[in-house]
């Protein structure tokens, strides 16, 4: 199935801000250029019924206030392979994911592998979606509605057990994070071999947790962030 996009690039001063924003799933073509705000990009990304998705914030040196500053995006991309092939070393944007949801910004999580070369940055990252069926608008609303998880290979399902608590159930991993805005917490990294469970109970002043799960392979799953 194919499903129709656009990468738009806007800006060439890292200050002021480089966006490259992927629109996903529209029902007419976007009419946008490079004079156009990266608000008003997104804005007629959604007139045309699609998803406006920040890519690789990290690749694009994408500060919080940047990303604070615009209008609604619908998710970001955590992992990105080709941001580690070719021109530069920045694929993982989970520290930028973090400092934006610490501000209240929770956008749902991506992974891509946004091929160029084809000498080994194609799928290596992709996001697997709860849906009833592998149709066009089957693919968007899941997106939409955050019903999908990130990944390089590993499974990982995160859910709300209780009012203070989350669960973890993933395929076998060697390694299982829980992330927050707390910068350290007890209890949120679990370390052995063949991991499929894990729980976390939310400490003082976290407003939000996510997790990520790497394999023996060193290949990692990343869960959308779950409101505390």
């Amino acid at each position: 199935l194919l499903v129709a996009g656009c990468e738009y690039d806007v800006g060439r001063n890292v200050l002021d801000g480089i966006f490259h924003i992927t629109s996903f799933g529209c029902t007419e073509t976007p009419v946008c250029d490079r004079s156009m705000t990266p608000d008003a990009i997104i804005d007629e990304i959604h007139r045309c019924g699609g998803i406006a998705i920040l890519a690789h914030p990290a690749w694009s040196l994408n500060t919080p206030e940047q990303i604070l500053g615009c209008a609604d995006f619908d998710a970001t991309e955590i992992y990105n392979s080709v941001s580690d092939w070719g021109m530069s070393d920045r694929p993982y944007s989970g520290v930028i994911v973090d400092q934006i949801a610490s501000y209240g910004l929770f956008l749902p999580l991506l992974a891509t592998d946004d091929t160029h070369y084809y000498n080994g940055d194609q799928c290596r990252g992709w996001v697997c979606v709860e849906a009833d069926a592998v149709e066009e608008l089957g693919l968007v609303e899941a997106l939409r509605q955050g019903k999908f998880y990130a990944t390089m290979g590993p499974e990982v399902h995160l859910e709300r057990i209780s009012p203070t608590a989350v669960r973890l159930t993933c395929s076998p991993a060697v390694k299982v994070a829980f992330l927050s805005n707390a910068v350290w917490s007890s209890g949120r990294m679990v370390r052995g071999k063949g991991i499929t469970e894990a729980v976390y109970e939310f400490k003082r002043h976290e407003i939000y947790v996510r997790a990520e799960v790497t394999d023996a392979d060193g290949r990692v799953g990343y869960s959308n962030i779950i409101p505390v």
